[in-house]
């Protein structure tokens, strides 16, 4: 699982720098492998706002949530989403002409 965890930081931080991005990573005491997620730097340990607030469905092991400056959002349960985190990043509102 440690391999794992630095693979996904490490696709992660290619996927942010790709699309100007800034990235940052959040666990819960109650984490699955929290062992090996307080051991990166990285993580931060939520102190409720996450976990209350933001990603309220507690039965994946995987979240994420993104904001783009123009207010658009991305909130995503489950594993293996780098698709469409890329798909989602690359892809440019379309303004609505009047």
């Amino acid at each position: 699982m440690s391999i794992v965890t630095d693979n996904g930081l490490r696709i992660s931080n290619e996927i942010s720098a790709k699309n100007n991005a800034i990235d940052f990573f959040v666990f819960t005491k109650d984490s699955y492998n929290n062992a090996i997620l307080s051991t990166r730097e990285q993580f931060i340990l939520d102190k409720g706002f996450f976990h209350n607030k933001v990603f309220t469905l507690h039965e994946n092991c995987k979240d994420f949530f993104i904001l783009k400056p123009d207010g658009e959002f991305m909130k995503y349960y489950g594993e293996d989403y780098y698709t469409e985190v890329e798909c989602f990043l690359s892809r440019k509102k379309i303004k609505e002409i009047k």
